[in-house]
């Protein structure tokens, strides 16, 4: 009888570099959109002394776009990055990840919501009439003459 192969609890070498990696790729994503949100705070900032407003419309559409984005990668990257950790078996990492998704989540929905209603907003409320509308349970006469 041959003994049975005993199963280590190592963690595989190629996740490993695959969560280093990642880590390294999510990093990059971060910096790469925060200075795109720069650079058009900075556009907005120069067009602002034009006085344009259809510039500073589209500025403030392009941001809420950029930072939509940057809030879907700030939730979703940790997310991410705990499931391969725990898949390559890497205890400490997979806990900052699970704390770092646990806050970077809800404040990513929040910012993605903020984002969503500049790009979305509500249709305007309906105008007042500006004709005499009659009531029921009277004169069908018009207040004031």
């Amino acid at each position: 009888m041959s003994p049975t192969p005993e199963v280590s609890p190592r963690r595989a070498p190629n996740l490993s570099v695959a969560v280093v990696l990642a880590i390294v790729a999510w990093s990059i994503a971060i910096c790469a959109m925060a200075g795109s949100l720069l650079s058009i705070g900075m556009s907005q900032w120069a067009d602002s002394y034009d006085g344009d407003s259809q510039a500073m419309t589209g500025h403030a559409a392009e941001s809420a776009r950029a930072g939509l984005w940057l809030a879907a990668v700030l939730a979703a990257g940790p997310v991410l990055l705990a499931v391969l950790a725990r898949a390559a078996r890497m205890r400490k990492t997979f806990v900052v990840f699970v704390v770092l998704a646990v806050l970077l989540v809800p404040a990513g929905a929040v910012a993605a919501s903020g984002s969503w209603r500049t790009l979305h907003p509500p249709a305007p409320p309906p105008p007042a009439p500006t004709h005499c509308v009659e009531h029921s349970g009277g004169d069908a006469g018009c207040p004031g003459g």
